[in-house]
C-alpha cells in the first residue's frame, strides 16, 4: 500500500520524472518496456513485465494501487460498518458466559471485516486515507467505552492496587484478602463480603509501572471502571497517531497504521477491557518513533499509488529521483535500472548516478547503509535516551516488551539505550524494593507455575514431545530466534524484527488471553506486517475454551497452529515472488534458517 513521490508514475506505466515512455530503446537495442519484461531479480523473474517487487511495500507484493479510489472506499466503509455492527452485538450480547455461541460468532464476523475494510482503505490515496483511519479508530474507541468491559475481571485489580497505594500501603505487601487492609474494602469489590478480584488471596503482579498508572487513574474522576476505559482508549488512539507518525518517519505507508487503528483486539481489549498492556505497546512504539527521530530526510510520500524507492531508471538516461526529491541519473537496462537484472538501491542521499545491487541495497550479500527513509544519521543522546527510558517503561508495564530488544541489539547505542531502560527500571523498582525487599516480584513465580511453562501443556504445538523435553525446546526456539533477529535486523527499522522475535515467541508459547496481543498489533503495524495478524487472532478461540466447553490444549494447538501455518505460507510466498513456492525456499522459512529481515529492505 505504498505510493511513490508526487508527480511519479507507476511501474510500468510510463516515464519516471520526465523520463522516457514505453518504446523507447534502451542503449542495447531494446525497449524500455522488453527490458523491463526480461528483468530478472536474485529470485527469477521479474513478475509480468512490472516492478512489482522492486516497488511494492511491505507485505505488498501484489498489483499496483493506481486506479479510481471510489470503489475502494466504499468498499472500506461497507467494512468498517459491519467491523462497527458486528462489535456493538459483541458488546450487547454480553459476558462470555452467557453469550457463549452467539458471542463467537460476533468475533467470527469482525475479523473478516477488519481485514476488507483495512485492505480497502489501504488503496485510497493517503492524504485521504490516513484521517480517516485516525478518526474511525477513535469512534471506535469511544463507543467501546459505552458499555462495561465485557471479557474480563482484571479491572478490579487495577482498581484495588490503585485504592491501595493511595491509602499508603505497598501493594507487593498483602494481598487483598488480608485482615489488615479490611478498611479499604467496599460493596464493589467485595459484595457481601466476597471478592471479585481474581486471585484475591496472593499479592499482586504487576509491575512499578503499571503500579503508577493505577494510582493516577484513582484520583480521575469518574465511576468505577469508566476512568480506565477512557485512559486506555485514549492511550489506544495516540499509539495510532504515533504510528502514522513512525511509518512516515521511516519511509513506510503510513495508512498501515489501520492495522492497529481498526483491529478488534484493540479496540476490545483496550476502550471496552481497559486492558493495562495498551500502554505498554504505547511506550514500545513512542520509543521507536523517537529513535527514528533522527532521519528526517529521503522520506517517501504517499498518494495512492506504488511506491518507488527501488524504481529507479527503467530505460538507459531515464532522470530518476534515488530519493525523493533528489534528481539523479542511473545505469541503462534491466529492472528499475539494473546492470544484468538486478535492481538499484534509491538510497536515501544520492544525488549523481545511483548504484546497482543485487536486491534492495544488496552487492554481493552485503547490505548498503543507507535506503529511502533515512538520513544515515546517528541518533542523538537525548533522542536513545528518552527511547531507552520509554523501553524500560514498556517493560514496566507487563514484561513481555523486553522481546523488543533484540530487534535493537545492531543499533550504534545500544549499550546507551540499554542502560536508559535499565535505569527508568531500577527507579520504578527502588521504592518498592526498599519497602518489601524480594516480594517486590508479586504473584510472578506463582504465575510461572500456575501457566504451566515448566510442562509441555504451556507449548500446545510441540506438545508431542516429553513434558521435559517441551520447555528446553521451546527455550531455544525463542532463543534462536532472538539471535537471528538480533544479527539481522535492521537497526533504523527494528519494528519488523520486534514483530517477528514477538510473533514466533507467541507461536511457541501460545498465550490464551488475547490481551497479550496488543504489543504484536502494534508492532506490525509499525512495520507493516499484516502476515503476523493471525497469531494476534489466535488467542480468541483458546479464551472462550471454558464457555464453549471446547479443549483447552487443543484449541490452543490448533489455533496457533494455523496461525503458524499461515505466516510460513506468506513466507514462502514472499520468497518465491508470488511464483509458485520453490520447496527449498518454503523448508528455509519453515525452519527458520531463512533470511528473517530481506537483506537491505527491513523486510522479514
Amino acid at each position: 500500500m505504498s505510493a511513490p513521490a508526487s508527480g511519479e508514475r507507476p511501474a510500468g506505466g510510463g516515464p519516471v520524472h520526465g523520463g522516457t515512455a514505453h518504446g523507447a530503446t534502451t542503449p542495447d537495442g531494446t525497449t524500455g518496456e522488453e527490458a523491463t519484461r526480461g528483468a530478472t531479480t536474485p529470485d527469477g523473474p521479474a513478475h509480468g513485465g512490472t516492478l512489482r517487487e522492486a516497488t511494492a511495500g511491505p507485505d505488498q507484493g501484489g498489483p499496483d494501487r493506481d486506479g479510481p479510489t471510489g470503489a475502494p472506499r466504499w468498499v472500506a466503509a461497507g467494512g468498517f460498518a459491519v467491523l462497527t455492527a458486528a462489535l456493538v452485538a459483541g458488546w450487547s450480547l454480553g459476558t462470555p458466559n452467557g453469550a457463549r455461541w452467539h458471542l463467537l460468532a460476533a468475533y467470527l464476523v469482525q475479523w473478516p471485516a477488519f481485514a476488507v475494510a483495512a485492505a480497502a482503505v489501504r488503496r485510497v490515496p493517503a492524504d485521504r486515507a490516513v484521517p480517516w483511519i485516525l478518526a474511525g479508530g477513535a469512534a471506535l474507541q469511544l463507543l467501546a467505552v459505552l458499555w462495561p468491559p465485557r471479557t474480563t475481571d482484571d479491572f478490579f485489580r487495577y482498581i484495588w492496587d490503585g485504592r491501595v497505594q493511595a491509602a499508603g500501603t505497598d501493594p507487593y505487601r498483602y494481598p487483598p484478602t488480608d485482615a489488615r487492609l479490611a478498611g479499604l474494602r467496599d460493596g464493589y469489590l467485595f459484595p457481601g463480603d466476597h471478592p471479585v478480584l481474581n486471585h484475591p488471596g496472593v499479592r499482586t503482579i504487576y509491575p512499578p509501572v503499571a503500579q503508577a498508572y493505577f494510582l493516577l487513574l484513582h484520583y480521575a474522576p469518574g465511576e468505577r471502571a469508566r476512568p480506565l476505559q477512557l485512559a486506555a482508549a485514549l492511550l489506544a488512539v495516540v499509539t495510532s497517531v504515533l504510528l502514522v507518525r513512525l511509518l512516515r518517519r521511516t519511509g513506510g505507508d503510513p495508512r498501515a497504521a489501520v492495522l492497529w487503528a481498526w483491529c478488534p483486539t484493540v479496540v476490545l481489549e483496550a476502550g471496552n477491557d481497559a486492558h493495562v498492556d495498551v500502554l505498554g505497546a504505547f511506550c514500545a512504539v513512542a520509543a521507536l518513533t523517537v529513535l527514528a527521530g533522527a532521519h528526517k530526510t529521503g522520506r517517501t510520500q504517499h498518494t495512492g499509488r506504488t511506491r518507488t524507492t527501488a524504481q529507479v531508471g527503467t530505460t538507459g538516461g531515464t532522470r530518476t529521483t534515488g530519493r525523493a526529491g533528489t534528481p539523479g541519473r542511473t545505469p541503462t537496462t534491466g529492472q528499475a535500472g539494473t546492470t544484468g537484472g538486478t535492481r538499484t538501491t534509491g538510497r536515501a542521499g544520492t544525488s549523481g548516478r545511483t548504484p546497482t545491487t543485487g536486491q534492495a541495497g544488496i552487492t554481493r550479500g552485503t547490505r548498503t547503509t543507507g535506503r529511502a527513509g533515512t538520513s544515515g544519521r546517528t541518533p542523538t543522546i537525548g533522542r536513545v535516551v528518552a527511547a531507552g527510558g520509554l523501553l524500560g517503561a514498556a517493560v514496566g508495564v507487563k514484561f513481555l516488551p523486553a522481546l523488543v530488544a533484540p530487534a535493537l541489539a545492531r543499533h550504534p547505542r545500544r549499550w546507551l539505550l540499554g542502560a536508559a531502560a535499565a535505569g527508568l527500571l531500577a527507579v520504578a523498582y527502588l521504592p518498592h524494593l526498599l519497602a518489601v525487599g524480594p516480594g517486590v516480584l508479586g504473584f510472578l513465580g506463582g504465575y510461572l507455575g500456575e501457566e504451566q511453562y515448566a510442562g509441555a501443556a504451556r507449548y500446545p504445538l510441540l506438545g508431542l514431545l516429553p513434558a521435559t523435553a517441551a520447555p528446553a525446546l521451546a527455550a531455544v526456539l525463542v532463543a534462536g530466534t532472538a539471535l537471528l533477529v538480533a544479527r539481522r535486523a535492521d537497526p533504523d527499522r527494528p519494528a519488523a524484527g520486534a514483530a517477528a522475535m514477538v510473533g514466533v515467541t507467541f507461536c511457541v508459547v501460545a498465550p490464551e488471553y488475547p490481551w497479550y496481543a496488543l504489543l504484536l498489533v502494534a508492532l506490525l503495524a509499525a512495520a507493516d506486517r499484516p502476515r503476523w495478524l493471525p497469531v494476534a487472532a489466535a488467542a480468541w478461540p483458546a479464551y472462550l475454551v471454558g464457555p464453549l466447553h471446547w479443549s483447552h490444549t487443543a484449541t490452543r494447538a490448533a489455533g496457533y497452529g494455523l496461525a503458524a501455518g499461515a505466516v510460513a505460507a506468506v513466507a514462502c510466498w514472499r520468497r518465491s515472488g508470488g511464483r509458485r513456492p520453490d520447496p527449498r525456499a518454503c523448508w528455509q522459512a519453515l525452519t527458520a534458517r531463512g533470511r528473517l529481515v530481506r537483506a537491505g529492505s527491513g523486510r522479514p
